[in-house]
């Protein structure tokens, strides 16, 4: 299954949400004026995660973290980004725990999250 992607551009004046948002689409996004929230569901599509990196000038050796799963919570601070990687943990419907990671990139003026499944 492809991954989702859902943005959110917002500023004071502005709110705007674009559902099942494709890796072209995001090359419009306004990162210089607003503030984007791109929340990435489902891992896989390599074309997505560069034009990612492209648009939020992202380090690889971030990328590379939040494509390798599983690993432990950690923090990591770059010259203009920030990443954790932590776990969430959710309760099935049969009572049993589940846990997926969850990556959370962010910069001055964007926040990135990826999670491993689309669910």
């Amino acid at each position: 299954m492809p991954p989702r992607v859902r943005v959110t551009i917002y500023d004071r004046d502005v709110h705007e949400v674009r559902e099942d948002v494709k890796a072209e689409g995001l090359r419009d996004l306004p990162v210089e004026e607003r503030n984007v929230w791109v929340d990435v569901t489902g891992l896989g599509d390599k074309a997505l995660l560069e034009a990612l990196i492209g648009i939020f000038d992202l380090p690889w050796l971030a990328m590379e973290d939040v494509l390798q799963s599983p690993q432990r919570p950690k923090v990591d601070i770059y010259a203009d980004h920030t990443l954790v990687i932590t776990r969430m943990v959710q309760l099935t419907d049969a009572g049993e725990l589940r846990t997926e990671q969850l990556a959370i990139l962010f910069g001055p003026t964007f926040v990135l999250t990826v999670q491993e499944e689309p669910e």
